[in-house]
């Protein structure tokens, strides 16, 4: 096969094989190919083509006898060993206990944390404005005709002159 930069995921349901055929990265539905451990290994991110077909997987599988058919790795899942320490890490997006949401709740969470986000951003928003305001009363000129209020002094003592 090469080093090819992408993969094809094939899937035959009846003889339970997956297929790895190289392929053009810009290719839709291509996998890229990912180095791993100082181009020792290779990986390809295969969750969703798992999901997609229904293949239950919980540990990393080794395929003791793969076959290579027209340019195209077979994997047998019958005859797949597991090896490591144990299952893949999930996160536990949910504290033990804790009662499940309602698709109700849920989108009322993302309202009230979009209307937080939406109030900082108009805080943040004055806060610049407010800052700008007075740096333009700080560099008016005072010799300016369309202003009319008195210029403020910087006040003195705020700026230190030489090394930091």
């Amino acid at each position: 096969m090469g080093e090819p930069q992408a993969m094809f995921l094939l899937y035959e349901e009846s003889t339970r094989t997956i297929g790895l055929k190289a392929a053009h990265p810009d290719l839709p539905n291509a996998v890229l190919v990912r180095v791993r451990h100082a181009k020792t290994n290779r990986v390809v991110r295969s969750a969703p083509f798992l999901k997609e077909n229904g293949i239950e997987i919980a540990t990393t599988l080794r395929f003791p006898y793969p076959a290579l058919e027209d340019n195209i790795l077979v994997l047998d899942l019958r005859t797949a060993v597991t090896c490591g320490k144990g299952g893949w890490k999930k996160p536990n997006r949910r504290a033990p206990g804790r009662p499940k949401l309602t698709d109700e709740e849920r989108q009322k969470l993302r309202d009230e944390k979009a209307s937080r986000q939406a109030q900082q951003k108009i805080e943040r928003l004055n806060q610049r404005q407010q800052s700008l305001a007075r740096a333009r009363q700080y560099l008016r000129r005072p010799d300016d005709p369309t202003d009319d209020s008195p210029p403020i002094e910087a006040p003195r003592g705020t700026f230190r002159s030489g090394g930091f």
